[in-house]
């Protein structure tokens, strides 16, 4: 089996070139769009919730498609 590479990074640094990229962070990633794929992971409660709102006002803003996936059982 060929190993995946898994990159973990502080704020501000930027990853190499990879197709997908997992924020964590409260940020949107300044280098979003070299990624064929940016998932984020967003909590139901505040103030994560309305930082996820903005960060998906941003990507769209760069021409990104965006999509939802509501976790099972939820809206």
């Amino acid at each position: 089996l060929a190993a995946t590479p898994l990159w973990l990074l502080d704020d501000g640094a930027q990853a190499p070139q990879q197709q997908v990229l997992l924020n964590l962070g409260p940020q949107m990633p300044e280098d979003a769009q070299r990624h064929e794929r940016v998932i984020e992971l967003v909590g139901a409660a505040e103030p994560g919730l309305s930082a996820g709102r903005r960060r998906w006002r941003a990507y769209e803003q760069l021409g990104m498609t965006v999509r939802h996936h509501a976790r099972e059982g939820s809206a």
